[in-house]
């Protein structure tokens, strides 16, 4: 099972100098610590910025901290295989 772990405005934020979500290099604005990995054993250990901490904040306060997430892209385009026309209707008979 793998655990994201934030800390809000934590002293581990301070040598950061990028945010590990959106990549901003103001290092005055990366104040949390965020781990990532299996309980205990963090494969990812990394600095984010306020901004971004705070949205990761909000989605463990509105759903709960034991939140599990699925993130997916979706579906922009139809192949040809997918894509349907609408049929002329049938004439009717009298």
């Amino acid at each position: 099972m793998t655990v994201v772990r934030l800390q809000r405005h934590a002293p581990e934020a301070q040598n950061a100098t990028t945010c590990a979500v959106c990549g901003t290099a103001d290092s005055e604005r990366v104040t949390d610590h965020l781990q990532v990995g299996t309980p205990g054993a963090p494969q990812q250990d990394a600095g984010v910025c306020d901004a971004c901490g705070g949205v990761l904040d909000r989605v463990a306060d509105k759903y709960g901290p034991q939140v599990t997430m699925l993130v997916g892209e979706a579906q922009r385009e139809a192949s040809d295989r997918e894509i349907t026309v609408p049929r002329k209707p049938a004439p009717e008979s009298h």
